[in-house]
This record gives structure tokens, sequence and C-alpha cells, in this order.
């Protein structure tokens, strides 16, 4: 008889497990935590996070469209159209994040120095962070980075010129449609 509730309530269990698990990777599911944690970022950043769509599947390869993180100006500092990986592995003590090869698309990443303001843009945004005395180390690795259609602009208004002709404009610098592939790619912080 104990034997029998024994087994009842182990089964239960993991029925129970199961069903936890198993909803963990329905897209809607998904979503939601995915908008509580961007939500939770950008209150703590001090900054706009928004993710339009995740799926990690239950092999865990995840897949992401729509990444980015906003400025202080509400202009798009760093962005993804799309991006897709596996997880390899991931601690929370030290937060460390493995992921197999990442390939993406419509990288965009933009260094901005608003006219009279003191820094650029990511700076700003890095002072959001609070500081701790014993900071938290933080890993992100990856075999391979892949970007297909890449873009990055470096753009100080303080030094624009309003009418470039041939001129080197030293205010501002772009790179568009680079493709890349990043060996062992780390991310120490």
């Amino acid at each position: 008889k104990i034997l029998k509730i024994l087994l009842i309530v182990l089964v239960v269990f993991l029925l129970v497990d199961l069903l936890v698990v198993g909803a963990v990777f329905i897209p809607p599911v998904q979503q939601k935590i995915v908008n509580v944690v961007t939500s939770k970022l950008s209150e703590k950043w001090n900054s706009r996070v928004t993710v339009e769509k995740i799926y990690l599947s239950p092999t865990l390869k995840l897949n992401a469209e729509d990444f980015v993180i906003w400025d202080h100006h509400d202009e798009p500092m760093i962005a993804a159209h799309k991006l897709s990986s596996r997880l390899l592995g991931l601690n929370f003590s030290p937060m460390k994040v493995s992921l197999g090869d990442i390939d993406s698309e419509g990288v965009k990443v933009v260094i901005r120095k608003y006219k009279g303001e003191d820094a650029v843009n990511i700076s700003i945004w890095a002072r959001n962070f609070p500081k701790k005395e014993k900071p938290s180390l933080f890993i992100m690795h990856s075999s391979c980075i892949l970007l297909k259609d890449a873009y990055f602009a470096y753009i100080n208004e303080d030094a624009m010129r309003e009418n470039r002709g041939t001129d080197i404009d030293y205010g501002f610098f772009e790179m568009k449609e680079l493709n890349a592939k990043l060996d062992d790619f780390l991310l120490y912080g």
C-alpha cells in the first residue's frame, strides 16, 4: 500500500514536472517570459530593450528576431534583425552563457555623441549599470559569430560637417553591408 502511494506521488511529480518543462517550449509562453525579462532589463538599465519574437526549441536552438537596445534619445543603439544559435551552457554564479555558432542578420551598432553631450550613447548607457564594490563576473562565449549585412556607425554631432562634399567628415563614419566571421568570440565583463 505504501509502495503504491509512493509510486502515485512519483508519477504525479514527474507529470507536473514534464508539463512545466513542456510549457516553457510553447512560443506564447516563451514570448511572455521574454516580455517580462525585457521589461525588467529596460527598468534596470534605464533604457528600452525590445525583442519582437524569440523561440527556444527543446533541443536548445535559440532564434530571436528584431532585438533592439535603445539609447537615451530613444534611437536604436544596438540591434539585430535575426539571431540564431544553440544554447550549450548556462551558469548563474558567475554568470556564464555558452553558445554554439551564432548566425546573425542585420546587426546594427550606432555609437553616437549627441550635440552638446559629454559622452557617446553607449557610455551613457553603461553609466546606468549599478556600481558594486565587488563586480559580478559575466562571460559569454561563442565558437563563431557569422555577421551578414551588418552595419556600424560612429556619429559625433558636435564635429559633423553640414555639407560633407568630398572632404573627410571626422564627425561621421559608417560601414555598411559588413559580412564577417568572428572565431572563438569571448565577451568578458
